[in-house]
């Protein structure tokens, strides 16, 4: 098997197969589940209550030589006793859904149908109490070919999203993306600020700057979003020593907005090369 990389990971890739599923509640009322098959944001709920459902999840994702892009309903399974708090990177079991294809994980690992090795990381460190960070690769002859980041959790309910007209939220962290980089799998890291602005139609804009793989820290701006419900998405924009840029999508968790978490693609040009790849943020203690 391939040596997990060594994380902070989330990634995925890929032109997998997508599948909605369909929301509703033991008691049959549909207001009280999201669209992902999990319950809205609610206190003292926990990531480790995510295990046996089927969600849908929205990606980003990275093909190496290829394209990035977001994709709205990747589907995933997370066993019971897979999500474990702490500080280091966990190897989950549990099901994918990739190409029409389930692939089941036993710890951290699966084969597709011809013989490409998945791997699912969980990140307990860079996730939050409402909203978690998984990453998905697919290697061939041990190198990564694709890779996909995605983000589960308790979305907060539209109504509640709704309810505020006025005022903002500032959420301060931290991004973390992997990629392909002139050929070479490459790191992009570094700090995030996100402000939503609830005023009038409501958006969502800030900024993201950090290290890739050896170069200066670079800097992108996330151009103003609509919020859309609890959702957002846009794209950025490179404002200092790169250009080009690439899309967010993101969705406000817990109870009363508590974090924000989504997905990051890029695709830009360091110096003479090209980055494509895909990361995830999870942003917590917003200040008003």
């Amino acid at each position: 098997m391939s040596e997990f990389y060594p994380i902070r990971l989330r990634r995925l890739a890929a032109p997998l197969c997508l599948v909605v599923v369909a929301a509703c509640s033991e008691s049959g009322d549909p207001a009280t589940i999201d669209t992902n098959g999990l319950p809205f944001g609610a206190s003292g709920q926990s990531l480790e209550d995510v295990a046996g459902v089927t969600m849908s999840l929205r990606a980003g994702g990275y093909t190496a030589g290829g394209s990035s892009s977001i994709v709205s309903a990747q589907t995933i399974r997370i066993d019971a006793g897979s999500l474990i708090a702490g500080a280091g990177a966990t190897a989950l079991s549990g099901e994918v859904e990739i190409g029409g294809e389930t692939i089941i994980i036993t710890d951290g690992a699966g084969v597709t149908s011809d013989g490409r090795e998945v791997q699912l990381i969980y990140d307990p460190s860079a996730s939050g109490t409402y909203a978690g960070a998984l990453d998905i690769a697919i290697f061939e002859a041990s190198e990564i070919v694709q890779e996909s980041a995605l983000v589960f959790g308790f979305e907060t309910d539209p109504d509640v999203i709704a309810a505020r007209t006025t005022g903002t939220l500032t959420y301060d962290g931290e991004f973390f993306a992997s990629g392909d980089l002139g050929g070479d799998l490459a790191i992009f890291e570094g700090d995030m600020t996100l402000v939503a602005d609830f005023s009038g139609a409501g958006t969502v804009s800030g900024e993201f700057a950090g290290e890739l793989q050896g170069f200066d820290r670079i800097t992108l701006d996330i151009d103003p979003s609509a919020i859309t419900g609890n959702d957002f998405s846009g794209t950025t924009a490179c404002r200092a020593l790169c250009t080009g840029g690439g899309e967010i999508s993101g969705t406000f968790y817990g109870p009363d907005a508590e974090e924000v978490g989504g997905v990051l693609i890029f695709d830009l040009q360091a110096a003479t090369d090209t980055y494509l790849g895909a990361g995830t943020f999870v942003l917590t203690d917003p200040i008003p």
